[in-house]
């Protein structure tokens, strides 16, 4: 008999483990959307609270959205910005290629598909 409670606690436990696992893992789209949606600090759709026509309005240093001082709170003219003016020529090469383009809600993803 004390063998048989023994084999149970063995079963027992690796198939909570793979239970807790798989709840996890269901649970990982909602949790990584909330995550992004929560870290938003503005956006692009004209009646939100965190549109083109707020964004003067949400921190500070974006005062300058709000008179047309700037076209975005993406800060583009950053003193930590470095500048090196002995890069060279830009090399460009092009090759056809499918791509999908992916509207994340805070940013958007282009996954490219070559083609041989």
């Amino acid at each position: 008999m004390k063998h048989h409670i023994s084999s149970c606690k063995h079963t027992f436990f690796p198939a909570s483990v793979i239970f807790v696992i798989a709840i996890l893992l269901l649970q990982l789209p909602f949790i990584r959307s909330q995550e992004v949606e929560d870290e938003r600090e503005f956006d692009y759709n004209e009646r939100s609270e965190k549109g083109p026509q707020q964004w003067g309005k949400l921190k500070k240093e974006w005062a300058a959205c709000n008179n047309g001082g700037m076209q975005s709170p993406i800060d583009l003219a950053s003193r930590r910005v470095k500048l090196i003016p002995k890069l060279g020529e830009l090399n460009k090469t092009y090759s056809s290629s499918n791509s999908t383009i992916f509207n994340r809600g805070h940013d958007i993803a282009v996954w490219y598909y070559h083609i041989k």
